[in-house]
């Protein structure tokens, strides 16, 4: 099943890195099942409503894994890194043989529909009043409760999303640009806009919400980053520079990391962090080290620090966070 095979790669992955014996772990998992990667990478969404149904090998068991495990996979440094240039190298999936999307539902819409929610109707992960919230007919599916349709709110109900529910879906992994609805909770509508203008009103919203899917951390790191262009590189790295110059305590124990390839370092090897050295454009902020009788540069993604329980561990944390995800 995809939750062994995922889960027994990631442990590997833990243990070991992009080893060997990793790569083959994850090579079975996909081997079972290729459309998990979709949904730990982000190149869509998880679902608001996990599948009733589950079948080895098929959408839904990648929905119900996803939605039960993305998190692990991103708290470990790497793995969604990892495990998408593996799928960029993995040979192609044999001919889809499964049978093709319904193209009307049981109640008489069908594929590319506008639709509206009808009035009292609430989210099923929430108590959010959906009524009157206007989408387009992405695709329909089956549960215990009724056929359901999944639906793309158009770029007006998209602009008028409340914060607070976006923020609520990227912190529980939810899409909250779409929804699976029952059937019955929708009318015909009038279409007011067009696929194209939806997906650049989704793009600009998107921006505005970075970090939200990680908590609290998240909002500790968008806090370092501010208003800076994220694609302004220098400026990025500049502002987590002056953040932690002034909140590391020097000097303090650390391990270098078991994914770091470094020639005169071995992974696990306790190293002394003595301060910061400067930032380069590819290996972000650098570390001055003490390791043995040498004194060395590190980056600072490149390690762990020993002691769990200090302050030194929250900010370098959050650094790493955001320089695997970014």
């Amino acid at each position: 099943s995809a939750v062994w095979l995922y889960t027994q790669a990631l442990l590997a992955f833990r243990q070991s890195g992009a080893s060997a014996s990793a790569n083959r772990k994850l090579g079975e998992a996909l081997g079972q099942n290729r459309f998990v990667p979709d949904y730990l990478t982000g190149a869509k969404r998880i679902p608001n409503r996990l599948p009733s149904y589950i079948g080895l090998g098929d959408d839904n068991e990648a929905v119900d894994y996803a939605g039960n495990h993305l998190n692990y996979w991103r708290r470990t440094p790497g793995a969604v890194e990892w495990l998408g240039e593996r799928l960029a190298k993995a040979p192609p999936p044999a001919a889809d043989t499964a049978k093709p999307k319904r193209r009307k539902g049981k109640g008489g819409l069908e594929l590319g529909d506008s639709v509206v929610v009808k009035p009292e109707v609430t989210a099923p992960d929430s108590p959010t009043d959906l009524s009157g919230w206007r989408g387009r007919v992405e695709e329909f599916s089956d549960s215990d409760e009724g056929p359901l349709a999944l639906i793309l709110w158009d770029s007006i109900t998209l602009s008028e999303l409340p914060p607070a529910y976006i923020k609520q879906s990227e912190q529980q992994g939810l899409a909250w640009d779409r929804i699976y609805l029952l059937e019955d909770e929708l009318l015909p509508a009038e279409s007011r806009d067009t696929p194209e203008e939806r997906e650049v009103v989704y793009m600009g919203i998107s921006k505005q919400y970075p970090w939200d899917y990680l908590g609290e951390q998240g909002q500790r790191i968008q806090s370092v980053l501010g208003d800076i262009d994220e694609d302004d590189e220098t400026a990025v790295l500049e502002a987590w520079e002056n953040h932690v110059r002034r909140h590391l305590k020097f000097p303090f124990e650390a391990e270098v990391a078991e994914y770091l390839i470094y020639e005169e370092l071995e992974p696990g090897e306790r190293i002394e962090v003595l301060g910061i050295k400067g930032i380069d454009e590819n290996f972000g902020i650098l570390m001055l080290v003490e390791a043995g009788d040498s004194v060395g540069i590190v980056p600072l993604m490149g390690f762990e620090v020993i002691e769990q329980d200090t302050t030194n561990f929250q900010y370098i944390d959050d650094y790493i966070t955001w320089f695997m995800e970014g």
